[in-house]
């Protein structure tokens, strides 16, 4: 393997800082020239002629991958057939640019793939519902799930223009003793999933066109997968590892995909996630999804909005004002905590008994200056006049920060982006 990447890379360089033409000469060379190593990566139900197939023809079709380094393209393309994901032609995986990187992001077919393959559950499904359908569910001991599209013709269900518009989604996995288990969200909170994902963000800032506004259903579908597959589902290594290069995608960051890596199995994803799996702009509500639904009655027509918008991502009003870094400073030495009490899921751990005079001086001194540089970087954030600057902040501290420190930059920049675009406060006040 090493031999191969030395061949990349002396083709690779020969090409350094030339145009895009050059770069798509170079990446059909590529995938020709390392055809046997691609081989030697995919799974035996690959064939390496369709993987290469697939891969040249969204190249062509999509000029910015022109842009990017071509031995990320093949990096990409190994780490999809690693996976057993198929690119582009069913929806299981797509190829898109990021600056000069070819990032791989799984589709809501190929996250359903991974949970199927990994023999872990029977089934899993997601769908969405529109305001003429029937919906109706129970939670509790004997949970229930009922979605009846409306009928149309013969008893088909009616056209999507007869049943109305998309109110909301759910997603269903069948384990192996043929439990249900379900996660269900309304429209605004899908909504405010993705307006809470930076990469969303960052693209409607330059005037880019999204999934969101080309395939807004299979996009929906795929947040309440996303969100079930991390609260609710056993994981597979391979599912793991797809959730976390869709995270790096919402996150807007590099997923850093190394073709000896992808080639090997040995790719990890970026280290920005030390947290619980739980999504970002998923309002950290994974695990709690079971008891965030409120009963109702039987038999409405179309979902029965379930008023959780104060359960999204960016945390309520009235935790905002907390802009003192004590309830949640850096868990890295012991001190008492501060006297004011905090959240439960801010605390980095309890107070510990005391030690000699001279380490917790020590100790002090390191915190102190832990302290001091979280503290100006909040104060950077604070100072921001433009959601540019501020995503930039953000991203390049959550490479940095993890635990309760991170926890206190998401809250101060759910903060900041209400005050600079306040336009977006009444989705998380809604009565």
């Amino acid at each position: 393997m090493s031999q191969l990447m030395g061949n990349i890379r002396r083709t690779t360089s020969a090409a350094g800082g030339a145009s895009a033409e050059i770069y798509n000469l170079d990446f059909p060379r590529l995938l020709e020239k390392h055809k046997g190593a691609i081989e030697r990566a995919l799974p035996n139900h690959l064939s390496v002629d369709r993987i290469m197939r697939v891969a040249l023809t969204a190249y062509r079709k999509n000029d910015s991958l022109a842009k990017c380094q071509p031995i990320s393209v093949v990096a990409a393309v190994v780490q999809a057939s690693q996976l057993g994901l198929e690119l582009h032609q069913n929806g299981e995986a797509f190829l898109v640019p990021y600056e000069d990187e070819c990032q791989l992001i799984p589709g809501y077919k190929g996250l359903m793939k991974l949970v199927r393959n990994s023999g872990l559950v029977r089934d899993i499904f997601a769908h969405e519902v529109r305001i003429n359908d029937f919906f109706d569910y129970d939670l509790g001991a004997a949970r229930r799930l009922v979605h009846k599209p409306m009928a149309g013709e013969g008893n088909f269900p009616a056209p999507d223009s007869s049943r109305g518009k998309v109110v909301g989604y759910y997603a269903v996995a069948l384990l192996h003793d043929g439990t249900p288990t379900f996660v269900m969200k309304h429209q605004l909170d899908v909504d405010a999933i993705r307006d809470a994902t930076r990469g969303y963000a960052a693209a409607k800032r330059r005037g880019n066109t999204t999934p969101w506004d080309t395939h807004p259903v299979a996009m929906g579908k795929k947040t309440l997968i996303r969100l079930l597959c991390n609260s609710q589902l056993p994981m597979s290594a391979e599912l793991q590892i797809a959730l976390q290069l869709d995270k790096a995608d919402l996150m807007g960051v590099k997923q850093g995909i190394q073709l000896e890596q992808a080639a090997d199995g040995s790719y990890e994803p970026p280290a920005f996630d030390n947290l619980p799996p739980v999504e970002v702009g998923d309002g950290n509500d994974g695990a709690r999804q079971p008891a965030q639904s409120r009963p109702a009655s039987r038999g409405s027509q179309g979902p029965r909005p379930e008023r959780e918008a104060t359960e999204r991502a960016p945390q309520p009003p009235a935790e905002r004002p907390q802009r003192t870094a004590s309830p949640v400073r850096p868990a890295a030495a012991p001190r008492t905590p501060a006297p004011q009490p905090a959240p439960a899921s801010t605390r980095s751990g309890t107070p510990r008994p005391p030690q000699s005079e001279a380490q917790p001086q020590h100790q002090d001194r390191l915190k102190s200056r832990a302290e001091q540089e979280l503290d100006n970087e909040l104060a950077s954030m604070r100072s921001c006049r433009e959601m540019v600057d501020l995503d930039e902040i953000v991203i390049r501290l959550e490479a940095r920060y993890s635990g309760a420190p991170l926890e206190l930059i998401n809250r101060t920049y759910d903060e900041m982006r209400t005050q600079l675009n306040p336009t977006r406060r009444d989705l998380f006040t809604t009565a």
